[in-house]
């Protein structure tokens, strides 16, 4: 016990003086990344015994439009996964825990306006800064996803989103080979379901790739009708 003691009493101590320090550089550090659009971190807490971090009220705003903010994350966090150093493999496990994603036709049309492509805005680089090592399984928990367009008669909303990716820091794979398992779970308009089984290369450029079976079920369609007919679709 007393040995135990004298591990925890100095990593206390020495990890609150280095939490706002951390916080400021890492903030820093995404928005070095980030093109377009601005991240701000609420609070961080370092873990040095498990050489962990978790970030707190973290956001993300559109520059052209940063009311309002098109994500927020109550708390992630980042550790080392310790199963992988089994296979000598030093790697990140990643955990999302209730992301809120709001995205409006304000947004969407700025983005096409915008000469920095989407795949070139900085996300993977930005998400990579906040912990030193590779990210290797990546999870989301209690996920919500709003998107408001003109004439809808409702928002679309996704709830309770849950997702898991394993496997993520893989070599360059072949075109036709996806080696990150991926599961996606959600409810759509609390009355439907989304379920996404399958596997992802999410280092494919310029955007990830994604092989696998999606199932939708139960979902009222009447929210879309007024969108679809500016495209002919009925």
């Amino acid at each position: 016990l007393g040995a135990l003691a004298a591990m925890l009493v100095p990593a206390f101590t020495v990890s609150v003086p280095v939490d706002e320090p951390l916080r400021r550089t890492i903030e820093g550090q995404m928005n070095a990344r980030l093109k377009g659009y601005t991240a701000r971190i609420g609070r961080l807490d370092f873990h040095p015994l498990g050489f962990g971090v978790d970030f707190y009220d973290v956001v993300l705003v559109q520059n052209a439009h940063p009311d309002p903010a098109v994500l927020r994350i109550h708390r992630l966090s980042a550790s080392v996964q310790w199963r992988a150093l089994v296979h000598r493999r030093v790697v990140a496990d990643f955990l999302i825990d209730t992301p809120e994603i709001y995205v409006d036709r304000s947004h969407l049309v700025s983005e096409a306006k915008d000469p920095t492509p989407i795949s070139e805005h900085g996300w993977q680089e930005a998400l990579q800064a906040m912990y030193p090592l590779k990210i290797n399984q990546f999870r989301i928990r209690k996920g919500s996803l709003t998107y408001v367009d003109s004439g809808q008669a409702r928002p679309l909303t996704l709830t309770a989103i849950e997702a898991v990716a394993r496997n993520i820091r893989n070599v360059k794979s072949d075109p036709d080979d996806f080696p990150s398992p991926l599961t996606v779970t959600a409810a759509v308009f609390d009355t439907g379901k989304l379920v996404l089984d399958g596997s992802a290369d999410f280092l494919r450029a310029p955007y990830a790739g994604v092989k696998g079976k999606a199932e939708l079920a139960g979902i009222p369609l009447d929210y879309a009708k007024e969108v679809a007919a500016r495209y002919g679709v009925a």
